[in-house]
């Protein structure tokens, strides 16, 4: 994957910390692996979110008990959405 070189100002007890928690071999590492936290925790709480203002219904359960096997689903969903890996 390609990268882009930029410049961050960061507070250094909070990068120390992070660093603590998230043993990495550089602050690029470390950035990359907090950024895709921050993305899956966000798109989890977009998902509760959507939950919360739809709620299941039956109609939703009955859908629930359709057998079904994703490993057989090959549209590339990210890319459909347009979220980057």
């Amino acid at each position: 994957m390609a990268k882009s070189k930029m410049s961050v100002s960061l507070n250094p007890e909070t990068l120390e910390q992070a660093r603590q928690l998230v043993p990495t071999t550089s602050v690029s590492e470390l950035l990359d692996v907090a950024l895709s936290r921050l993305i899956e925790d966000e798109l989890e709480r977009r998902h509760i979110d959507g939950y919360r203002k739809i709620p299941v219904d039956d109609e939703f359960r009955a859908l629930a008990r359709f057998e079904r096997r994703p490993e057989h689903d090959d549209v590339n969903w990210a890319a459909l959405y347009g979220i980057r890996p």
